[in-house]
């Protein structure tokens, strides 16, 4: 696929309801399961919002790729990326990083969206090893929990346009 034409995608409304839909299903396939957040997630109030933006990133980049979005599967830990070939990070800060976290494969490719739905934007993207850097490790308390990884600035990213795949 050409990305050297890069257009911001958007979402619809019904894509956003779509998000929202898959958020509330991994979320109680998640407290059904008694799995916690592992990397900062805040107190559960929280997390279903973190939950809904991060589904939103991941469609709308499924959307930028033209490839289709398993927006639930009975088995994610089986499939290839978040969306297709990729994993998507997902920050509400418009100028935050892309974290990387230890159980990360190194070699997969991550896309960072910023914002807050509606406004959601695809930042860039970066090779897993290429930003798992000393320089970039930090240790973190968000909301009483313990964030370990690799805080990835956004001006380390290649530009969206340079993921060819």
């Amino acid at each position: 696929m050409d990305m050297s034409d890069f257009k911001q995608p958007s979402l619809d409304r019904c894509e956003y309801y779509l998000a929202a839909q898959a958020a509330i299903f991994r979320r109680f396939d998640a407290m059904r399961q008694t799995r916690s957040c592992k990397y900062g997630g805040g107190n559960e109030v929280k997390q279903w919002g973190y939950e809904i933006e991060a589904c939103a990133a991941e469609a709308l980049v499924a959307k930028w790729l033209g490839v289709y979005w398993f927006a639930v599967s009975q088995s994610p830990t089986v499939l290839p990326g978040d969306a297709g070939q990729v994993e998507v990070r997902h920050t509400a800060h418009k100028n935050g990083h892309l974290m990387l976290y230890p159980s990360d494969k190194e070699n997969s490719r991550f896309v960072l969206v910023a914002g807050n739905i509606p406004d959601l934007e695809i930042k860039g993207w970066i090779v897993a090893k290429e930003g798992m850097k000393t320089c970039y490790y930090r240790t973190k308390a968000k909301d009483g929990v313990v964030c370990d990884g690799w805080w990835v600035p956004q001006n380390i990213l290649k530009k969206p346009e340079e993921l060819a795949l």
